[in-house]
């Protein structure tokens, strides 16, 4: 699939905690074009990480880390640019520093210091107030990690009027549904499906439409539109 859309000059990222990952996989993902590879790794030691991956295994996937990078190498390749993303929230903010050292050690290419946030299915549909009550006990101590302002108690910056997904991007989903972004969830939500007609009837459609015209504050807000509802909640990042 990579390939393919490499094909047309398709950018590619992938997101992955890197369980699954083989020497083999290693080289045909590096061999196949991927623009930017994100391993989700929350944590800088078993037990922190698993009080948000449970399950996983930190030294396991710092070792696929250390493969991938290795082989890249190998390859004499620059891609995939590889980030670590790291979601801060109260119980690794300690272990930030040890991530970072041990990001220069792997020779990553970023180590994502991302904030952590909500529930992302119910996200759109809750203002910011209620989001930060929603996670207040997964908050970092330490404000500067953190998408939210403590004493206003609310986010720190609200982009509704500057969203460029409806211009730039699109979040196309297994079965073929296009959502406007990938925060929107719910399948009554979509803007369309490519099963029943081509990405560009869909982009070009009423809904596309409808959206662009509410983020540029041409026509009242429509909340049975789901960026009407993201603009009236103020819930965007």
């Amino acid at each position: 699939m990579i390939e393919l859309a490499k094909r047309w000059n398709i950018r590619v990222t992938v997101g992955s905690n890197l369980s699954l990952l083989t020497r083999d996989l290693c080289e045909q993902l590096i061999r196949s074009g991927l623009d930017h590879l994100i391993v989700s790794l929350h944590g800088a030691s078993q037990q922190t990480m698993e009080r948000y991956q449970r399950g996983n295994d930190l030294q396991h996937v710092v070792e696929s880390i250390r493969l991938f990078m290795e082989t890249r190498k190998r390859l004499k390749s620059i891609h995939p640019k590889v980030s670590w993303r790291f979601l801060v929230h109260r119980y690794n903010e300690r272990e930030v520093d040890i991530a970072r050292s041990k990001a220069k050690e792997l020779n990553v290419d970023v180590l994502d210091l991302a904030p952590l946030r909500c529930d992302m299915g119910k996200e759109l549909f809750m203002d910011s107030r209620t989001q930060l009550q929603q996670i207040e006990n997964w908050l970092p101590s330490e404000e500067a990690y953190s998408l939210y302002d403590y004493r206003q108690r609310q986010k720190k910056r609200i982009r509704n009027n500057d969203c460029d997904w409806l211009w730039t991007r699109s979040a196309i989903q297994w079965n073929g549904a296009v959502s406007p972004c990938c925060a929107v969830w719910p399948e009554r939500h979509d803007f369309g499906n490519l099963r029943d007609q081509s990405f560009f009837r869909v982009w070009n459609g009423p809904r596309y439409k409808k959206a662009r015209a509410m983020v540029a504050g041409k026509i009242p807000l429509d909340r049975q539109n789901i960026c009407g509802i993201c603009i009236s909640n103020r819930a965007q990042i």
